[in-house]
């Protein structure tokens, strides 16, 4: 009946301090001086244990359990001075002391209906609880579990669908953090937030047959108490300021799918695409942070010698003008990138190397913060051995 046991432990920390200053001509030729002092620390914990049971044949149960612990820490403080201006000094406590422990314990089960029709489903309970120096302090339980059945259509055609249950606890700078980010907004937590859960829905169909594969997937999540940053009427040494909130409910869908193909004299095609639609359905506003239509091309050359496999890549997205423009969120251009790369096998040791971005181009992905654009033209070289 046992059919295996596995046990992990894990523990990370980052120890960051950064000093950084910058001198800039301001208005009318007057200098201004900026010096940003950072410390953080934090660290991330954690364990699981879980047993595989097969109780009869063509079923499978899981059995864990699953530990998590943070601990975050930091200050920042930027002090700018104008000409022979009063200094002024910016204060964040990024994150303050805080914890967060998530104890829980699941099962997960997979049991073979006929020979072309799975049903799986499983249930989860989980303590967790959360506080900060603030002197905060919240404890809950939360229930969370998933069905799904997996059906053999024909020989070359596979459908799955699921329903879930799942959940997020807002992070520590959601709940307590007070920073400044690229876009020039303060961002600050909110301690009373409450524990985003979401009732998730899918549905995916797979073909394949000889050299051809193809993955179509729909999913349709409704989400209560979304967290996400709200603009305010408030001011922090003159900038505005962006507090976290919980949205009441936001519905997000969308489609994805993969193909993949085999050419002639040893080319292989691969294609990928992916879109999706954030709303709050009570106000009929777009959700921010929603990426537009995105995809990619990949043409591919395997071969059995000294240079393994060789392709050439386009990824692109198109324009995204479905913004949430209460909170400032500004539109994206579309935009695509060609890549080049290939790999080679040399005295037991690979060599991977390529270019990216080959034509330079300018660009920003939606989801990347307002004043950064991605990599212009780079070249990179990759050796590893295994021993």
């Amino acid at each position: 009946v046992l059919d295996g046991l596995s046990a992990r432990a894990y523990f990370q920390k980052l120890d960051h301090h950064m000093v950084m200053s910058m001198t800039m001509t301001g208005m009318n030729d007057v200098p201004m001086t900026s010096t940003t002092d950072g410390q953080s620390y934090s660290e991330t914990a954690g364990g699981r244990v879980q047993a595989r049971l097969t109780p009869w044949s063509g079923a499978q149960v899981d059995l864990g359990s699953e530990v998590t612990r943070v601990f975050a820490e930091g200050t920042r403080w930027t002090e700018r001075v104008m000409g022979n201006m009063t200094p002024v000094t910016e204060t964040f406590h990024t994150w303050p002391g805080v914890k967060i422990l998530d104890v829980g314990a699941f099962a997960q089960g997979d049991a073979l209906l006929t020979g072309r029709l799975a049903l799986s489903g499983g249930i989860r309970l989980d303590r967790v609880g959360r506080s900060a120096d603030l002197g905060d302090v919240k404890l809950e339980w939360v229930t969370t579990g998933n069905v799904g059945l997996r059906a053999g259509i024909t020989p070359w055609l596979t459908a799955r669908a699921s329903v879930g249950v799942g959940y997020r606890t807002p992070d520590p700078m959601e709940l307590y953090g007070l920073g400044l980010k690229p876009d020039g907004y303060i961002y600050r937590g909110r301690s009373d937030l409450e524990t985003e859960k979401s009732l998730n829905r899918e549905l995916s169909l797979s073909a394949a047959s000889a050299g051809f594969t193809v993955t179509a997937t729909g999913f349709a999540n409704r989400i209560d108490n979304l967290v996400l940053p709200a603009a305010t009427s408030d001011s922090i040494s003159g900038r505005p300021v962006r507090q976290y909130q919980n949205v009441g409910e936001a519905d997000i869908a969308g489609v994805s799918g993969t193909a993949t193909t085999g050419l002639p004299a040893g080319f292989r095609l691969e294609a990928q695409a992916t879109w999706t639609h954030g709303e709050n359905p009570a106000s009929g506003t777009p959700l921010p942070a929603m990426p537009p239509l995105e995809g990619g091309l990949t043409l591919g050359l395997d071969m059995d010698r000294a240079v393994r496999w060789i392709e050439a890549e386009w990824q692109g997205a198109a324009k995204q003008d479905r913004v949430a423009t209460e909170i400032g969120e500004v539109e994206t251009p579309g935009y695509g990138v060609v890549n080049l790369r290939a790999a080679a096998s040399v005295a037991h040791t690979e060599l991977t190397f390529g270019v990216d971005n080959v034509f330079d181009r300018l660009y920003r992905g939606h989801l990347d913060p307002y004043t950064l654009y991605r990599p212009g033209r780079n070249l990179f070289v990759r050796l590893s051995r295994a021993f």
